[in-house]
């Protein structure tokens, strides 16, 4: 198995190559110190990479463009602000999620409705379906209005792992969670875990080992390396495998910061925000694949959807979270959906 050390060697190797064409950086005279605020762990398989290349960038630049990275539980800000932050020019970037905003920007839920795709299929075939998702016209072109409207700029596009039920005893049956409180990660998630039986709460990511603990919840849904990071492992004992689904962020950056960059730093910038999120691209089935396998040898029980229980799934969510969300999302929603859809495919 491809381990994470290996895969960011090949990204080290290949940012040095830039280095050597463009130089060590002494004669770069402009200093830069931004901030950068992170959600989940640095350690994170999908956040260590990024701050890897934070630190390339600064030898790139001779140590003088610098990127300090900071969590938001250690400022007055909390995740779901961050686009604000970057505007208000509170911080220069900003690890981002497009379920944090779906509320006030329901468009950008189209590509991240529960159970999407058509049928459960591996994590290389659905990572490759749902950036088709994101690229369909009116998606890509609402992204891209959001962004404009908060002064950011995406810095490094993810497409991240699965979202799977993670609970503190088994589900038999997914499409019955008879009553148990289940955190969501999204809007669209917790409207899934209601319509099949469960009440879906909403808290902070950092709250939910002591509540799974204390059994206020039955369990989260979120990825198989979110859980690995914050140790959830230790409470949350089952995990049930069915795409519930398919989310995607960035690491944003203010464009206000961008602009004031000496050409010579914004090439370094360019350069490796756009190495990275090639690495990350590549990199999810590999670490969706290892997470599982760590999550295993920690003794968590896995079970995996099957396609009929899947599609009795997709049903309950077309009927009851899709149709709510077109209602939430306007005159544009079927076309939006629609557009997806196509994108998606048969698979």
């Amino acid at each position: 198995m491809t381990r994470l050390s290996d895969l960011r060697g090949c990204l080290t190797a290949a940012s040095l190559s830039f280095a050597a064409a463009f130089g060590p950086g002494p004669a770069l005279a402009q200093e830069v110190k931004w901030t950068y605020l992170t959600i989940l762990a640095p350690t994170h398989p999908m956040v260590a990479p990024v701050i890897d290349a934070f630190e390339r960038v600064k030898t790139r630049s001779g140590g003088k463009f610098v990127i300090q990275t900071s969590r938001y539980t250690e400022t007055p800000h909390k995740p779901q602000d961050g686009m604000s932050v970057l505007r208000d020019g509170l911080a220069d970037m900003s690890e981002w999620y497009a379920g944090y905003v779906t509320n006030t920007h329901p468009l950008l839920a189209a590509a991240e409705l529960p159970y999407l795709p058509p049928k459960f299929v591996d994590t290389t075939a659905g990572i490759a379906a749902f950036k088709r998702a994101w690229e369909s016209p009116t998606v890509a072109a609402a992204l891209t209005s959001t962004m404009d409207k908060f002064k950011s700029k995406i810095a490094v596009r993810t497409y991240l792992e699965p979202i799977h039920a993670w609970t503190t005893t088994k589900i038999d049956k997914p499409y019955d969670l008879a009553g148990r409180k289940m955190r969501a990660n999204t809007p669209e998630n917790g409207d899934m875990i209601n319509a099949v039986g469960g009440v879906s709460q909403f808290m902070p990511i950092t709250d939910v080992y002591p509540a799974a603990q204390r059994n206020v919840i039955a369990g989260l849904f979120t990825s198989v390396n979110a859980v690995i990071s914050t140790k959830l492992d230790e409470v949350t004992k089952f995990g049930y495998i069915a795409n519930t689904q398919w989310v995607s962020g960035g690491y944003l950056v203010a464009k206000g910061s961008l602009e004031k960059l000496s050409p010579e730093h914004r090439k370094i910038f360019d350069e490796e925000m756009a190495a990275t999120e090639k690495f990350l691209l590549e990199f999810v089935p590999k670490s969706d694949a290892q997470g599982m396998e760590a999550m295993k040898n920690k003794g968590v029980v896995l079970s995996t959807v099957s396609q009929e229980d899947y599609a009795r799934l997709r049903k309950i969510a077309e009927e009851r979270v899709w149709a709510a969300w077109k209602k939430r999302a306007g005159p544009e929603a079927d076309k939006v959906l629609a557009e997806v859809i196509a994108a998606i495919g048969p698979l």
